[in-house]
């Protein structure tokens, strides 16, 4: 079913109906946030008598920041509904012992990443982070993802759904993690401000979306024939679909991870983040579409915030290490694996991008084979692409290029 709508661009729309038992609506989101907006504004984001002193209100600008990234997503968490907060190191370690048993030596340490990550991104992503972890651990998660819009629009939906569960990724990245995956039309102009404001003015819309929900949501793009919405599809499946599940499975999605780990995985990726230069695997990145000259997609991100638009960085660089390391089939780097021969991704990537992969992605699927894992998707995706050929044809339209 399509999102309701609601408006940032002050176009006329439909109401949206409140189903029973969904909670708040979205507009009835947006009216409280921006509600929130203009309390932070007059009260010059100052605490509140009674608050913890461990959490403040956010700056009006990252609460704008944190609710426009979430219309882009077309979801509405509740814990932004009265607005971002800061959260201290002291306050995030709080919470963390809170959850899980931690020793006074893992409190400290646990402290230092905390204060590292608070300087380099802001206080109000510890808060985030805090919030996504509770928000994940009381999602009810299906044991496999409900597929949705793809038989409606016509599309295989039984070779959708061999790529995605029979063993295409890692033990722990789909099943009992990713909620359901979607087909829809990229039409909402609220979604699409959101995300232009947030990721940048220049920036094009996205084929595919993983909300906080742990919904993959794939597009087709605004006024896009037939043809060219069948064509990125099958590009979704060999390029996006990994990357996404690269955001369905990181620190702020993914279901049954430990808030300490959450946080130490941010860390591991912003240890990466700023070793890009001498990474053969990221620097490749910048060359796939041109010369080398061009930054990578993930550089391109452009926000007026300097900390959250590092943040926005590190947060899709590292959906594209997962994508790279699934994919086999991108010379000159290839990903097999641990293997060491050249071309591999245990011969290019340097040691924290291995441990990147390893301990965190694949934390439920210590033997995974990516070589196998490969062999499915690129099967499930030829008889996808076979079927679409008939259907262009049947349709009358151009014919894929093989």
């Amino acid at each position: 079913m399509r999102p309701e709508r609601y408006s940032l661009t002050g176009a006329e729309e439909k109401k949206p109906e409140k189903k029973q038992g969904a909670g708040i609506s979205r507009r009835e989101f947006l009216a409280a946030g921006l509600g929130a907006l203009a309390a932070l504004s007059q009260r010059g984001d100052k605490p509140s008598r009674g608050e913890a002193p461990l959490e403040q209100p956010a700056d009006r600008e990252f609460t704008e920041n944190f609710l426009l990234l979430s219309i882009s997503r077309g979801e509405t968490p509740s814990f932004l509904r009265e607005g971002a907060k800061k959260l201290t190191p002291e306050g995030f370690v709080w919470h963390a012992a809170n959850a899980e048993p931690l020793s006074e030596s893992r409190k400290a340490e646990l402290l230092d990443t905390a204060k590292t990550v608070s300087a380099e991104f802001g206080a109000e992503i510890l808060w985030y982070l805090k919030e996504a972890h509770f928000f994940a651990e009381k999602k009810a998660i299906p044991p496999q993802p409900r597929f949705s819009g793809w038989a409606e629009n016509d599309l295989p939906v039984d070779d959708i759904k061999d790529f995605f569960t029979k063993g295409g990724f890692p033990r722990g990245t789909i099943m009992g993690n990713v909620a359901g995956i979607r087909y829809d039309t990229f039409t909402d102009p609220n979604m699409q401000e959101g995300y232009r404001r947030v990721y940048g003015e220049n920036r094009s819309l996205p084929s595919a979306t993983a909300s906080l929900e742990n919904r993959l949501t794939f597009y087709r793009q605004p006024n896009s024939t037939q043809f060219e919405a069948v064509s990125e599809l099958v590009h979704s499946f060999r390029r996006t679909a990994p990357h996404e599940v690269g955001h369905a499975s990181s620190w702020m999605n993914r279901k049954g991870m430990k808030l300490s780990d959450r946080l130490a995985f941010l860390k591991d990726a912003l240890a990466v983040y700023e070793e890009k230069e001498r990474s053969k695997v990221l620097v490749w990145l910048r060359t796939r579409h041109s010369t080398g000259d061009e930054p990578a997609d993930y550089e391109k991100i452009q926000n007026p915030n300097a900390k959250l638009q590092k943040y926005l960085q590190v947060e899709e660089m590292t959906a594209d290490l997962f994508a790279l390391y699934l994919d086999m089939n991108m010379p000159p780097v290839k990903f097999a694996g641990a293997g060491q021969e050249k071309g591999t991704f245990g011969y290019n990537a340097t040691d924290k991008e291995k441990n990147l992969i390893h301990r965190y992605f694949l934390k439920d699927d210590p033997n995974f084979d990516p070589q196998k894992a490969w062999t499915i998707r690129h099967d499930t995706e030829y008889n996808f692409r076979r079927k679409m050929n008939a259907l262009v044809k049947r349709k009358n339209w151009f014919v894929l290029e093989h």
